[in-house]
């Protein structure tokens, strides 16, 4: 049997030959099964390190994308808000009313979005000039957006923040209000608004102008 024939890359197995070099440097003689033995669980140790390191990775670029998208998306709709003419209805999809402008986002084919998890995000209007963004997201994901876009409250003019676990009849629970003089962001408060398990709305009040 060669190494290569367990299913893994040959790299992930070289740890395996110094465990064996140390152990039959010290005079321990390994049968052909035990070499493999050890062999196979290196492999498999280093092979499960590896994908927990590439899901890392992998969730903070889904995550850099999904605030680069609430981003561009306020962006967007604060250079329509500009225009006097782009008058805000209560509850207004504006991701639609963007559309019609031609105000699409990069790689946007239609009307509706979706971040990297699935799940919708949506944007509607709330006169006389702020919008609602929302997105559905894993509530890992969910704590760590709140985080991101807390500690910038000020400089995206970040008038509330709310967040509903998704499972059950769950209300959005309050997890930052400007107006409501309750100081600075408090992490503590976003993540319990998250919930602790499955998926979550994160929805985010921001002042377009």
């Amino acid at each position: 049997m060669k190494a290569g024939s367990l299913g893994f890359p040959l790299f992930l197995c070289l740890p395996a030959a110094c465990v064996y070099e140390g152990i039959m440097g010290r005079g321990v003689k390994l049968s052909s099964i035990g070499f493999y033995l050890v062999l196979a669980l290196i492999c498999v140790i280093a092979g499960f390190a590896v994908l927990v390191a590439f899901e890392a990775v992998y969730e903070s670029v889904r995550l850099a994308r999904a605030e680069g998208q609430i981003l561009a998306l306020v962006s967007a709709a604060r250079d329509a808000a500009r225009d006097r003419q782009f008058t805000l209805q209560p509850n207004e999809d504006l991701l639609a009313a963007l559309w019609q402008r031609g105000d699409a986002l990069a790689g946007q084919a239609s009307p509706a979005l979706v971040n990297d998890w699935g799940g919708r995000i949506a944007m509607t209007a709330a006169p006389p000039a702020a919008a609602w963004v929302e997105t559905e997201v894993p509530v890992s994901a969910c704590r760590q957006l709140a985080l991101f876009f807390g500690h910038d409250a000020a400089d995206i003019f970040l008038q509330k923040m709310q967040a509903r676990p998704m499972q059950g009849e769950e209300s959005w629970r309050g997890a930052y209000d400007a107006a409501a003089g309750a100081g600075p962001f408090d992490p503590a408060a976003a993540e319990a608004a998250c919930g602790d398990q499955g998926r979550a709305a994160l929805a985010l009040l921001i002042k377009l102008r």
